[in-house]
């Protein structure tokens, strides 16, 4: 959306979407990343290309599959969960020397 938005739509976007978007952990900044938020997880959850892109009105399925089938393919889930392991690990080791009051780690 090109120019200044209605006021309208400024205020749906800060009193409805932004607070449900926060409460589901997603960050949306605007109409833009919303549309792409959106559209990522549909294609996650197996989205049929055909339906995402008669919901973003593209003329082209190439437009959509080429912007959003490679979102989170198989190899960028493996590699974005083998991040999350390690830093959720590194997190749990200095929680558990937190909590021993030693600064090494807590056995279990």
């Amino acid at each position: 959306m090109k120019g200044k938005q209605p006021y309208w739509m400024s205020r749906i976007m800060q009193h409805h979407i932004k607070p449900a978007a926060s409460e589901a952990g997603i960050e949306i900044k605007g109409w833009h990343t919303l549309r792409h938020s959106y559209t990522t997880l549909l294609r996650q959850n197996n989205g049929d290309p055909k339906v995402v892109q008669g919901l973003l009105r593209h003329n082209s399925i190439k437009v959509t599959m080429d912007i959003y089938d490679e979102a989170m393919s198989d190899e960028k889930q493996m590699a974005h969960r083998k991040v999350l392991r390690l830093v959720t690990r590194k997190q749990d080791r200095t929680v558990m020397r937190t909590a021993s009051g030693t600064g090494a780690p807590a056995s279990s």
